[in-house]
């Protein structure tokens, strides 16, 4: 530790990251308030119980299972989300908000797929498809990512039609 005019410099080995962060957290919250909702959907699990191996890799394989669409185009997305959802939804509560979201995410991006496709009509709807290609990769690895470190993850722009 150091002194400096009668003050209390800390070493920088001796600095404890994530007190730093979460200080640093609290600021932003009370400086922003209006950015306090942004920080629900996303944040770690709170529910006291941290999910095991087994069920964060079923949540990672939840969101990864969307990219069966590549293999086989357009219902693919959804096929993968929807198989982890039907098998796991009654034997993790982790596994099931995963594979829920997941399938909810990949029913958007079909939806938008679509009107892609009808904007391809008047050319506007390649832009849009691309962007939309990846959007959707960069999300889903996003959440494959965050459910591996048993966090929970909402989708941005995503509708919620399975509940």
């Amino acid at each position: 530790m150091l002194l400096v005019d009668g003050r209390a410099l800390i070493a920088v080995s001796e600095i404890s990251w994530g007190a730093l962060a979460m200080s640093c957290a609290a600021t932003q919250a009370e400086w922003y308030p209006w950015l306090a909702f942004m920080d629900g959907p996303n944040s770690p699990t709170t529910s006291g119980l941290t999910p095991t191996e087994n069920e964060r890799t079923w949540g990672m394989l939840a969101h990864l299972s969307a990219l069966a669409g590549l293999v086989v185009p357009l219902i693919g997305i959804v096929l993968g989300p929807l198989a982890v959802w039907l098998t796991r939804r009654d034997e993790s509560e982790f596994v099931a908000g995963h594979a829920k979201e997941a399938l909810n995410f990949n029913i958007s991006v079909l939806l938008g797929a679509f009107a892609c496709m009808l904007l391809m009509l008047v050319f506007v709807g390649f832009l849009l498809g691309t962007a939309l290609f990846i959007f959707w990769l960069v999300m889903t690895l996003v959440a494959a990512i965050k459910a591996s470190e048993g966090q929970t993850y909402r989708y941005p722009l995503s509708l919620r039609l399975v509940k």
